[in-house]
């Protein structure tokens, strides 16, 4: 907002917003001028104790510490400005996907299943724990990736893996034997320091 705080009428003031780098103006009210980093408005007869706002909307495109100037300067009064800055802060977003290499699948024969995660968010993703649970017609055989991969029983534990940078891809392969016909379910559980609830996958195999 810009106020007159003097005793006459000013006749031509001029205001400008300084932004970030990286920081693109949307659009702007009260026919602002985009140039460069700045967006201007010129300020026609602002009468004594009159105050006009303005706004200017902006897209950020990555988290970080954004900072602003706003000057104004008029025809009469002496120029002034004022600072802030705002913090914008990414978001961590999971894609879990599991896919069976091979189905249907005769029993005696393995299967392998991709286990991929990928940070689909503007934020890293911390401290990825995944674990599988394998159905009662299959039996482990081995498994690979950026961690350990190791198996008690019908459970599969991958090594925490620390972390998982935006728009980044990670994948794990887990073989496993067809022990008995069925309709299988192959379960995946995710869990990392940005989710409380863990982010469950199940995929379905034919067996026969």
């Amino acid at each position: 907002s810009l106020k007159n705080t003097g005793t006459v009428i000013e006749r031509k003031a001029t205001l400008l917003l300084s932004i970030s780098r990286g920081i693109t103006v949307v659009n702007s009210t009260a026919g602002g001028t985009v140039s460069e980093n700045n967006v201007s408005w010129e300020v026609n007869d602002l009468a004594p104790g009159a105050v006009r706002e303005f706004c200017a909307s902006l897209m950020a495109t990555e988290p970080g510490r954004l900072s602003f100037v706003s000057k104004a300067q008029g025809s009469c009064a002496a120029p002034t400005e004022t600072a802030c800055e705002t913090k914008l802060v990414g978001v961590a977003g999971i894609l879990l996907e599991v896919v069976d290499l091979e189905d249907p699948v005769q029993v005696g024969d393995n299967v392998t299943y991709e286990i991929r995660v990928v940070n689909q968010g503007s934020a890293p993703l911390a401290n990825i724990k995944l674990s599988c649970e394998v159905p009662e017609q299959q039996e482990f055989v081995s498994g690979e990736g950026p961690t350990p991969v190791s198996a008690s029983g019908r459970s599969i534990t991958m090594g925490t893996l620390p972390l998982l940078e935006p728009r980044n891809t990670i994948s794990w392969r887990v073989v496993v034997k067809a022990i008995a016909a069925g309709d299988v379910r192959f379960k995946t559980d995710l869990r990392s320091d940005e989710f409380a609830v863990p982010i469950q996958e199940f995929e379905a195999t034919q067996q026969y």
